[in-house]
């Protein structure tokens, strides 16, 4: 399955420490963080929501900035 971009933000912020991603979700406006709360329980829900599918997301983020690529 592949994932939307909300997904893979909602698991990016999960692999982060509390204090990085409530930074991170400060000037996010409430309904978006709302939105990628329902993400991640729809990524539970639906057992996407994985230390390895997090893994991946991390990695292709990495991978999106050394390349200039987007991601």
């Amino acid at each position: 399955m592949a994932l939307t971009g909300k997904q893979k933000a909602a698991l990016l912020l999960t692999s982060l420490d509390a204090a990085t991603a409530a930074e991170l979700l400060k000037g996010i406006d409430a309904a978006t963080v709302q939105e990628l709360a329902v993400e991640l329980t729809y990524l539970d829900a639906a057992g996407q929501r994985t230390p390895r599918q997090a893994t991946d997301v991390a990695r292709q983020f990495c991978k999106s900035l050394q390349d200039e690529s987007g991601f």
